[in-house]
């Protein structure tokens, strides 16, 4: 049958690669193995190290593709859909979002910190290859992740632990760069994520840092803080 086809095709791959050196006939042989049977593991893994040593980058994400289908734990198939990700973001970023997307479906019954570490590689890829509007949803995706978990800590900023303490300034942090991303879009949207950032550190004394510093010099936003602040305040942002 088709199985053992290509197993008979793998171990001539093998052969041909390791004893023989003939990288051009194991690679045939073993992408038929893997025509003939695409969830054939052993196949696929061989496959891999070879395009990797032919650095045969568009195969290699073929294979890492046909692998995030044939293995069955979640946790492998997240490691593949991750390689993607990665490595498709500066050259096809639709197939890297699909893979960041399949990845994070996979997430939902994961531990919290497999979850935050596919939100940070997306968001990463996002910054680098993506646009504005991908790099907003990647930082929301993330800082929900974050807030999900400081909220275990507690409302109470003078009870937190050291590890809510830093997710709180990175929270911080995200949403100020993601009022800066949509300021060109509506002040009122702007403000409004600066207002999640707000309510993060009010009470703390940290250092202030005026709202100009963090949009566009024409002060549209700096109009709607003035409107919406008590009387005679200045209008700024605390940071954690």
């Amino acid at each position: 049958d088709d199985l053992e086809r290509a197993d008979l095709l793998l171990e001539k791959a093998r052969v041909c690669a390791h004893h023989v050196n003939d990288l051009v006939e194991a690679r045939t042989a073993l992408e038929e193995a893997v025509r003939i049977a695409p969830g054939h593991q052993g196949a696929l893994l061989e496959l891999e190290r070879l395009v990797a040593k032919l650095d045969d980058s568009a195969a290699l994400l073929d294979v890492w593709e046909l692998l995030a289908e044939a293995v069955e734990h979640p946790l492998r198939k997240i490691h593949y859909l991750l390689e993607i990700g990665r490595a498709a973001g500066g050259q096809d970023y639709a197939r890297a979002q699909t893979a960041f997307e399949k990845a994070e479906q996979l997430t939902i019954n994961a531990q919290a910190g497999i979850a935050e570490r596919v939100a940070r590689e997306r968001l990463r890829v996002a910054e680098v290859h993506g646009t504005p509007v991908d790099t907003v949803t990647a930082i929301d995706t993330l800082a929900t992740l974050l807030l999900a978990a400081f909220g275990l800590a507690g409302p109470d900023p003078s009870a937190s632990t050291d590890r809510a303490t830093a997710i709180r300034r990175e929270i911080v942090a995200l949403r100020r760069r993601q009022a800066q991303l949509v300021r060109g879009e509506t002040a009122e949207k702007a403000w409004d994520v600066l207002q999640q950032a707000l309510a993060l550190v009010r009470g703390q004394r940290r250092r202030a840092v005026h709202v100009e510093q963090d949009l566009h010099p024409g002060g549209r936003l700096v109009g709607v803080l003035a409107a919406r602040a008590p009387r005679g305040a200045e209008p700024h942002v605390e940071l954690g």
